[in-house]
């Protein structure tokens, strides 16, 4: 997302710049964020946030369109990579709520760890999102 911004918007004009390049990079930050915070309800709390912030970065991305600062191939294709994480972030949360339903009926519970493919999709997302802002440097 950071090099796409960067190459549409080389005069500071647009502010829809700047809030894309931190709307997506609050995506992967949250999850991080929650996942090293103290137990699933809180994981949970940082999930929310972040299935909020595709959403910011979904709106981001039409608003660019509508600045005719990307073009349609561009909106499809990037629109769709956000509602892919959307969907990922919502079974992760998914997850971490059926532990944390686990842990109020006091059923023993795995530790807190994401099952493998959420982690490989994560990881997959991440790995991703570190090629575009690369890709340029």
């Amino acid at each position: 997302m950071h090099v796409l911004t960067r190459e549409f918007d080389r005069s500071g004009r647009f502010p829809v710049t700047n809030q894309l390049q931190r709307a997506s990079l609050s995506v992967m930050s949250n999850i991080a964020e929650g996942f090293e915070r103290d137990g699933p309800a809180e994981f949970r709390h940082f999930l929310t946030i972040s299935k909020g912030s595709c959403g910011e970065t979904r709106s981001l991305l039409y608003a660019a369109f509508d600045a005719e600062l990307i073009d349609d191939e561009t909106l499809g294709r990037l629109k769709a990579q956000v509602e892919e994480t959307s969907r990922i972030i919502a079974g992760l949360r998914r997850h971490v709520e059926a532990k944390l339903t686990n842990q109020r009926q006091k059923r023993p519970t795995s530790s807190h760890r994401l099952p493998t493919s959420l982690g490989v999709a994560l990881s997959a997302l991440v790995t991703c999102h570190l090629s575009l802002v690369t890709r340029r440097n």
